[in-house]
């Protein structure tokens, strides 16, 4: 492969992983305009619990996720293999929903891998098809330490909390300083609730 080609693939690489680790990011911050850019309007998504275009997903899981307190979305082992302008990925999803129940908190744990075309279209690479591949889940009753988020809105909170939607501190972006808090040393790390 010439020199000149065989740069342009690190950058397409480089591209690819941005539009995988895009998705993760809007999904759990609930951007449903992130999410949608992840995908090219004609693209299909075949989810365990879903099979429509890309853009239908989108709004299908933003409407799923309402039930959950977070969701935490990690992409790893990413493989990428070139055709022309469209690329094969394979790569690991663990994803971590905490839920309420009748019993308290719940964590549902997934493991899986999305096996995904992405096409280069117009300058830009998107899924133009995803089929998410489950591999093993499981649900575990979890207690969070005293003062997170199993517990109301505090006014003194003394860390800065994830939230969906641009109210997230991450969409400051370089503004983030305006956030700072001073807090004295606080032993949490490893107390419980008993």
């Amino acid at each position: 492969m010439p020199a000149d080609r065989e740069a342009l693939r690190l950058e397409d690489r480089e591209r690819i992983r941005e539009v995988l680790y895009r998705y993760s990011r809007a999904i759990d911050r609930r951007d449903l305009d992130l999410m949608m850019s992840c995908y090219h309007p004609d693209s299909v998504d075949q989810h365990a619990s879903f099979t429509g275009s890309g853009p239908e997903f989108c709004s299908y899981a933003m409407a799923q996720l309402k039930r959950s307190i977070f969701t935490q979305h990690r992409i790893t082992n990413i493989l990428i293999d070139f055709d022309g302008d469209r690329a094969f990925t394979e790569c690991y999803v663990h994803a971590i929903h905490r839920v309420r129940s009748n019993a308290g908190l719940v964590d549902y744990v997934h493991c899986g891998r999305y096996c995904d075309i992405l096409e280069l279209r117009a300058g830009e690479w998107r899924l133009a098809y995803r089929l998410h591949i489950p591999d093993g889940d499981s649900f575990g009753p979890i207690q969070e330490p005293e003062g997170r988020r199993s517990v109301g809105e505090e006014p003194t909170r003394y860390y800065v909390r994830g939230r969906a939607g641009p109210d997230d501190a991450s969409y400051l972006k370089f503004e983030i300083p305006a956030l700072r808090r001073d807090v004295p040393p606080i032993d949490v790390a490893h107390s419980r609730n008993d």
